[in-house]
């Protein structure tokens, strides 16, 4: 389920986040105030593209808003695992939040669309957990130890981004279609409802 994979991506990096911090504050010699500027950075591209969500999903198809979540959070994954700087890690982290936003927020409009969206809430939430389960074991005990906060940003990158192929499975919208007609876009159709209530 592409929804599944969008959501652990996009809750992946909020989950491991202490894991993530430490490690930078240990690798990079960061202050607890830069380390808290990178949690803040992260978290302002999270709401950044929830908010351009609003007006990008009646815009681009879901494809193409999934693929662009998938290449903000693993370039900024990446750009991180490069860089020393506190303050390019901080656009680093901005970049891989606002995809992480992107990918959780299509995640959950994907999920209230089926016919059955209490079962498909419930195996997102399973999804982020088992992902973050499996992290919490590799990250800390496999990689931290040996590659620091550059290996957890390189691993999270591997890991995550090859659920950009399930992309390919989602609905999408032409070129053609107008993207004022509900019917023709699924997430349109469930924004345009919940706007007309």
């Amino acid at each position: 389920m592409p929804a599944a994979i969008m959501a652990a991506a996009g809750a992946a990096v909020f989950l491991l986040l202490p894991i993530i911090i430490g490690a930078a504050m240990d690798s990079l010699g960061l202050q607890q105030q830069q380390a808290g500027l990178l949690a803040s950075s992260y978290f302002a591209g999270y709401f950044v593209s929830c908010v351009a969500a609003v007006f990008l999903i009646k815009r681009l198809s879901l494809r193409v808003l999934a693929k662009s979540g998938y290449v903000f959070l693993c370039a900024g994954l990446l750009a991180a695992a490069l860089t020393v700087d506190a303050v390019m890690l901080g656009f680093c982290m901005l970049a891989s939040g606002f995809g992480a936003g992107l990918l959780f927020g299509l995640a959950v409009l994907i999920a209230g669309q089926g016919s059955n969206s209490e079962r498909d809430f419930g195996i997102l939430l399973v999804s982020q957990q088992l992902l973050a389960v499996a992290l919490l074991y590799v990250l800390p005990s496999l990689i931290v130890p040996h590659w620091g906060f550059s290996g957890i940003m390189i691993a999270l990158a591997l890991i995550l981004g090859p659920g950009v192929l399930t992309v390919f499975r989602l609905e999408y919208r032409s070129e053609d279609q107008p993207p004022s007609s509900p019917t023709q876009n699924p997430g349109l159709a469930l924004f345009s409802s919940n706007h007309s209530i």
